[in-house]
């Protein structure tokens, strides 16, 4: 018997457990969470089962000198939404299904993605010079 037919075969839970994990969807559908990235240029808001429903960018991250930096600034805002919101879905979980909250601190703060970087661009001479392999295509040419 394989992994998903010994899934199918097993009983279903408690009526009691199911009615509280369908109202367990609804109360996560309910619930939002919010996430800011860490310059505060961008925030979101996810629902407790980590759906996006918004993203709001601060005008001054796409008049700013670096605009590039709003992508992963949208990231790390939805990260730490869906992260906290992550949380929040399991100790709900765990709620109804009886089981008792998970030890521990809570779940350290994401960190801020590495900026992307531009490559380095050489002058058109540079990579003209580097493009050289020392022959000519015109040689001799014109010459008799």
């Amino acid at each position: 018997m394989s992994a998903y037919e010994a899934l199918l075969a097993a009983p279903e839970p408690p009526p009691r457990v199911g009615e509280g994990l369908r109202a367990l969807e609804e109360v996560l559908a309910d619930h939002r969470v919010v996430g800011t990235s860490p310059d505060g240029a961008v925030t979101v808001t996810v629902t407790g089962a980590g759906e996006l429903l918004s993203v709001v960018v601060l005008d001054r991250a796409l008049r700013g000198s670096h605009p590039e930096q709003v992508g992963p600034a949208i990231v790390a805002a939805v990260h730490a939404a869906r992260t906290e919101a992550a949380g929040y879905a399991r100790d709900q979980r765990r709620l109804v299904l009886g089981l008792d909250p998970v030890p521990g601190p809570p779940a350290p703060a994401p960190t801020r993605p590495p900026a992307a970087r531009p490559a380095a661009v050489r002058p058109a001479a540079a990579r003209l010079a580097a493009a050289d392999d020392g022959s000519d295509l015109f040689q001799g040419f014109g010459s008799r």
